[in-house]
């Protein structure tokens, strides 16, 4: 992780100021990216993402300074006096066997902590006080070094001493060519102390931050990330490629429906046009003899005293019926007529049944009307 936030908390009582400095490690330098200062957790919540792991930095009312001489009894007997495990402590020790310590009531600490925490925030580390910021001491440059209440003092950038000072106008200081006031200094020296450890610095192990797990939760947020992206494009190609098919499985649909139809007008069609062949032929008209030929043929020879009402080719087998097919009696002719000359009448029914054409020649019936006008009926079978 090359970049990190961190945040300075300060105040006393329930009046908790904030300060947030952005730092970025790009090769062997430490770019601030950004810096703010916000009065209320809810700003910090409403302004700062929770994608950067956080370092914390804790200068509140319960924080207590002291400097120890671990080269003095008296001081190193106060010293092993002390419970370090229920504190929350960072300190500076200097090549003079002094060391500033900065502690707390472990408590304090994991108030603050889980204020954090519960808000989302992932904790990378905590320093307690403001005197890891000695190890900016020649990069400043300066005999004493201004943070809100406190003011370090150094000889040849060396912590000698601290004190307390009434608030004043705030200094800021040069550090290369970035300009960092001196509330933020203790945060920018956080960050120099998470990228490159000091032997310098002292401080409890706050066993409940681990980098390696913050690494594999960033991993597996990005994994997660990363596989719900593809999810959503597998969706999105899935939805499109449905929606591609089921239009052309319409289309399919849609010419198989018009296919259909039209293969079933074809069959009507062919159905039709097979009834219309069979009548064709039934009615004589492809015959190789028109039918003016049989009626040539037949009238003639009519002689006196032989009247023809009616000569029918191929007639119907019966009377038109919407429900039945046209069905034409094929071959056969039908004479229909009065006669009064019967030997007329016999000779010319047997030159009849010597034409070429003729198969058979029968007389159905031989009959009178009302008006006693004999009425004869003949059928005639062509070959």
């Amino acid at each position: 992780m090359d970049k990190i936030r961190v945040i300075g908390v300060s105040g006393t009582g329930d009046r908790l100021d904030y300060r947030v400095l952005v730092v970025h490690k790009k090769n062997n330098e430490l770019l601030v990216v950004s810096s703010h200062g916000y009065t209320d957790f809810s700003e910090i919540t409403a302004n700062c993402e929770r994608d950067l792991p956080v370092v914390l930095v804790i200068n509140v009312k319960g924080v207590l300074y002291r400097k120890i001489d671990l080269n003095d009894q008296d001081d190193l007997t106060w010293q092993r006096s002390i419970d370090f495990e229920s504190l929350s402590y960072t300190g500076y020790q200097t090549e003079d066997a002094l060391l500033f310590m900065g502690f707390c009531r472990k408590n304090v600490a994991e108030d603050i902590t889980a204020t954090f925490t519960k808000s989302g925030y992932a904790i990378l580390d905590l320093f307690t006080g403001v005197f890891h910021t000695a190890l900016l001491a020649r990069a400043v440059n300066r005999d004493e070094i201004a943070i809100d209440d406190m003011r370090l003092h150094f000889d040849n950038g060396r912590l000698i001493g601290f004190g307390k000072q009434e608030a004043s106008a705030e200094t800021s200081y040069a550090i290369g060519t970035t300009q960092i006031k001196g509330a933020f200094l203790p945060l920018y020296a956080a960050a120099v102390v998470h990228f490159a450890p000091a032997s310098e610095i002292v401080k409890d192990n706050n066993g409940n931050f681990s980098t390696e797990e913050l690494r594999y939760k960033k991993a597996f947020r990005y994994l997660g990330i990363s596989m719900l992206v593809f999810f959503l494009v597998s969706l999105a190609a899935s939805y499109a490629l449905t929606q591609y098919y089921l239009g052309q499985n319409a289309q399919l649909d849609m010419y198989n429906l018009y296919s259909d139809k039209a293969y079933r007008e074809m069959l009507e069609m062919e159905k039709e046009n097979g009834e219309k062949r069979t009548i064709v032929n039934q009615s004589g008209i492809l015959s190789d003899k028109f039918l003016s030929f049989y009626a040539y043929e037949i009238l003639q020879g009519v002689p006196p005293g032989v009247q023809l009402n009616e000569l029918k080719v191929n007639p119907l087998r019966y009377a038109l019926d919407d429900k039945k097919p046209v069905e034409f009696e094929q071959k056969v002719i039908y004479l229909k007529g009065y006669l009064s000359n019967d030997a007329g009448f016999n000779q010319w029914v047997q030159t009849l049944k010597k034409l070429d054409w003729v198969a058979e020649l029968r007389l159905q019936s031989l009959s009178r009307d009302k008006g006693q006008h004999r009425i004869f009926e003949i059928k005639i079978a062509v070959k």
